[in-house]
């Protein structure tokens, strides 16, 4: 989901554009590339800050340093209680897949098989 903390500017207006939305920082998700460069998944702008873990995005919104994208199940309860709000646009609501990552030379973990199982159905829903 698209959100912002409730006190940002965005969350007032009646519908989002791209242009208030480049008029902010966005937060995102930085990964690491085949190169082992730490890349931002930005979204069409050049204000953003890039984190590694969606709670500290999370929390960073939280502190009204500006919008971004988290999933549902991370921010479900903050939503609920006010103090983050979708933004008002059409593609507020993205479905994004999920991938967990291992070394090609070695087998995945009973561990790490039942957290993708736990993960998968805890995902499921809120389809």
């Amino acid at each position: 989901m698209m959100v912002c903390d409730a006190r940002h500017p965005l969350s007032r207006l009646p519908e989002v554009t791209l242009e208030d939305l480049n008029q902010h920082t966005q937060i995102t998700l930085a990964f690491v590339d085949t190169e082992d460069q730490l890349v931002p998944d930005i979204y069409n702008s050049s204000n953003y800050l890039a984190l590694t873990q969606y709670e500290l995005i999370r929390d960073a919104v939280m502190e009204n340093g500006g919008w971004a994208w988290l999933p549902q199940t991370l921010v479900d309860s903050e939503i609920q209680q006010g103090l983050l709000k979708p933004l008002k646009i059409a593609n507020a609501i993205l479905w994004q897949e999920f991938s967990s990552f291992h070394s090609a030379n070695e087998n995945k973990g009973q561990v790490t098989l039942r957290l993708e199982e736990y993960l998968a159905s805890y995902l499921t829903k809120y389809r």
